[in-house]
């Protein structure tokens, strides 16, 4: 139908139906704007307002209800005994550390949390059906906090006894407390309307009810050998936490595609992402972060799904530079980049070399057979070549330094014997007609030989020599110690490095386990292999190959 002027009507749509049926495009006419806005007219780091109501269930320890925009969780706690005889391998008494307390919250399961999703919160979650990955990754990872942030220590939640004295005890041993039982809380979590981002307003939901959590007066009866609990409220006591961990997801929106280059297409960090949004982001990163006393926060964890695979790495050195105001440290993103790039090129190289050789080797032995004898020959000397290549740097090295350094002498005299007999294994077979084949070998055997033999008279020449004489060569410790903000600065720098075992925990080392006594030579050996690496105005700049050495030996000891 046409209007008055003749010419067809406009087609639009209402706002809901533009977002349902392209909602990428949708979103990216949002932020796409002079000032972005997202659908719900928040800003791209505006979160949600969340509100909190704790009590709300009555047969309970402790509750809380968490709506964040049309999200609502309701958490529950329960608290139900486990005596210490039913536990297979109690705890020993005494005191512990943050990790013991730990791996006790973890080996005696004392918090249990369960999310449960199925209760019609959306239509991707009907009532009634079994728990999916979404339930049971939130668990889980709830569960993992729970453990990691220590927030709640084991002794509050132990009924302990003091036994009375017997004859056998000794007059100056005081009163002995033993543990007769723990608490153990049950979290249950219940999404009844979910909009996006489930783990913040979960994780919100369980420290609301914790602390709303109080614990029966419980002791032990040595009568009836049996836990008795008061029934009085007044005598209930707060659970006290020790710490809050906050929680806050973010989502990258993106309209990168296979079809557009590499840095064509634009990004946005979405704050506290809702269903909508999410739906339409393929990378989430959860940051978990634990207040401090300095108005200052540390990095507990870091949760990243999607996208690029991240690691987060925060070196000795680096903390240590940084503290001093100076410049990034060996380990530093730039290097690490660079280190990266000249590994992939390496990888490059080698794998076009070894494509070109086995090309090559198929064209001569189906287009020219007579010259294959020849060409095994020309394979033999350049791997013999590649050999001395991997080696005589080595061999170079280990004579400058005076020292092994980082290779093991029993290696290298195990490896040298097993690569000989090889050798002669093929020389015996193959006769001098296939020396190509045996050359690698014997080649390789004789420049282990000649390691080991070094590795060993290096040995005992440091054997021999006096002990006196290897720290006489060693400036003093407090030459080459540390700023005096170090300390501060590196426990900050670890506790943000331990915070990223999340991604893998067994795939690197932040060295936080070394005292500052201990750090002193570590940071005085950089030094002496990196001129330009500084740690105080007075430390030494210059040190001989056998001052060096000498410090290599100490830092190891």
């Amino acid at each position: 139908m046409a209007n008055g002027d003749g010419a067809a009507p406009g087609l639009s749509f209402p706002r809901e139906t533009f977002a349902k049926l392209t909602p990428a495009p949708f979103l990216h006419a949002h932020l796409k704007q002079s000032e972005p806005t997202r659908p719900s007219g928040r800003t791209p780091g505006e979160c949600r307002q969340p509100t909190v109501n704790t009590g709300s269930l009555t047969h309970s320890n402790g509750s809380a209800v968490v709506r964040v925009g049309d999200t609502a969780v309701v958490c529950g706690v329960r608290a139900e005994i486990l005596l210490a005889s039913d536990i297979p391998h109690p705890p020993k008494e005494g005191p512990r550390k943050d990790d013991n307390m730990q791996d006790l919250m973890e080996e005696l399961g004392l918090l249990v949390p369960n999310v449960e999703l199925s209760t019609g919160c959306s239509p991707a979650h009907l009532p009634g059906n079994p728990p999916g990955s979404q339930a049971q990754s939130l668990s889980y990872r709830i569960n993992s906090l729970l453990n990691e942030s220590n927030l709640i220590s084991p002794d509050d939640l132990a009924v302990q006894y003091t036994e009375p004295p017997t004859e056998d005890d000794l007059p100056d041993e005081g009163p002995k407390t033993v543990v007769k039982a723990y608490w153990t809380l049950y979290i249950d979590i219940l999404c009844i309307a979910l909009d996006g981002n489930a783990f913040d307003a979960a994780w919100a939901a369980v420290l609301a009810a914790l602390q709303n959590t109080t614990l029966p007066n419980a002791w032990w009866d040595a009568d009836r050998e049996a836990i008795l609990c008061s029934p009085m409220a007044a005598d209930a006591r707060k659970l006290p936490l020790q710490s809050l961990p906050v929680v806050l997801s973010f989502a990258t929106f993106s309209t990168q595609s296979a079809l557009k280059q590499r840095g064509q297409g634009e990004s946005w960090i979405l704050a506290d992402p809702d269903g909508f949004e999410e739906d339409l982001c393929q990378e989430t990163l959860t940051v978990v972060v634990l207040p401090e006393d300095d108005n200052g926060f540390a990095i507990l964890r870091l949760d990243k799904s999607g996208g690029l695979f991240m690691y987060v790495y925060y070196s000795e050195e680096e903390a240590e530079a940084q503290a001093a105001g100076r410049r990034s440290s060996f380990s530093g993103p730039d290097r690490t980049f660079r280190r990266a790039r000249r590994a992939y090129l390496i990888l490059l190289v080698a794998c076009a070399f070894a494509f070109a050789i086995l090309l090559s080797s198929a064209i001569i032995l189906n287009r020219f057979p007579w010259l294959a004898q020849g060409w095994a020959d020309v394979l033999g000397i350049a791997v013999a070549a590649f050999a001395c290549v991997q080696w005589v740097p080595q061999i170079w090295t280990t004579w400058h330094l005076g020292h092994l350094g980082s290779l093991s002498l029993p290696s290298l005299c195990l490896m040298a014997p097993y690569t000989w007999i090889f050798g002669i294994n093929m020389i015996i077979r193959l006769g001098f007609r296939g020396w190509s084949a045996w050359i690698v070998y014997v080649l390789v055997r004789t420049m282990q030989v000649l390691l080991a033999g070094m590795g060993i008279v290096f040995a005992v020449r440091d054997y021999k020599k006096p002990k006196d004489e290897c720290k006489a060569s060693v400036p003093a410790e407090n030459d080459c110690a540390p700023s005096p903000s170090f300390d501060a600065r590196w426990n900050l720098y670890a506790s943000r490095s331990r915070a990223a075992s999340s991604l893998s925990r067994g795939a690197r080392s932040t060295r936080s386990d070394i005292a500052p006594d201990e750090r002193r030579p570590l940071l005085a050996s950089c030094a002496a292999e990196r001129p330009d690496y500084q740690t105080t105005p007075t430390a030494s700049r210059s040190r001989t190959d056998e001052q060096e050495r000498c410090h290599i030996e100490r830092a190891q000891d």
